[in-house]
């Protein structure tokens, strides 16, 4: 959630991305609830990328977890 907070919902951030989710789409800047939305669907659509398999993300090869991230194992024929 930092990430939208601190980078996508800052107004004249030099990522730019201010103008498309703060003009464009209408999230407010600095807003926790908005945030906490965008959180929400990012980690939906991930869901249903991963469960489809797009980018070769397959529940049938991740690796093992480890406290700060998801291991992907790359399975070559």
């Amino acid at each position: 959630m930092r990430k939208f907070l601190e980078y996508v919902l800052v107004p004249q951030h030099r990522s730019g991305k201010d103008k498309i989710f703060i003009n464009l789409l209408g999230y407010r800047p600095y807003n926790l609830t908005d945030a906490t939305e965008l959180l929400a669907l990012y980690l939906e659509q991930a869901k249903i990328k991963f469960a489809q398999g797009i980018g070769g993300m397959k529940p049938t090869n991740m690796g093992n977890a480890s406290r700060w991230k998801l291991k992907c194992v790359d399975e070559f024929s």
